[in-house]
């Protein structure tokens, strides 16, 4: 081991990935341009997974939904989950109505909905990614509307 000069010293990865020094870049981003890091570090509260975040991110801006934004494509997502995945008993998969009743929404929201269904559906086609090519749906015309979707036709069956 060779001799250390006078003042010489290293930093640990625990004293790279600690608070102090991950909360101390992250100000300095701040300053820089970069709000919202100190409150990612609030929420997450674990700096190497920051860091991760960070490395996985690069450059990337991530724009935040409004609640409202947000309430939507989540009840989306749990309208699209009931109707590919969710039966009833093994061999009868729920229905529109059963869902609607599930989760208490009125026509006008399905509609909604199942609008905000149809986008998603087109941008996962446009990104290569065909949802029934990942997962198996159980519902004969979600696949019907999903495929006549990409194919820029519009559903016209008002009770799915």
């Amino acid at each position: 081991m060779s001799k250390k000069e006078r003042g010489e010293f290293t930093l640990s990865d625990e004293e790279l990935g600690s608070t102090e020094m991950v909360f101390t870049a992250l100000t300095i981003l701040e300053s820089r341009g970069y709000p919202g890091l100190t409150e990612l570090m609030s929420v997450v509260n674990d700096p190497k997974i920051i860091l991760k975040i960070i490395r996985l991110l690069y450059g990337t801006e991530i724009k935040i939904p409004s609640l409202k934004e947000f309430v939507l494509c989540l009840r989306t997502a749990i309208y699209a989950f009931c109707d590919m995945h969710k039966k009833i008993h093994h061999n009868l998969p729920v229905k529109p109505n059963d869902i609607r009743k599930f989760m208490n929404i009125t026509p006008e929201q399905e509609k909604e909905i199942l609008d905000t269904f149809d986008q998603w559906t087109l941008y996962m086609h446009k990104q290569g990614a065909d949802i029934w090519n990942y997962m198996h749906i159980n519902r004969s015309n979600t696949l019907k509307r999903m495929k006549m979707t990409c194919s820029g036709k519009k559903w016209k069956n008002s009770h799915y």
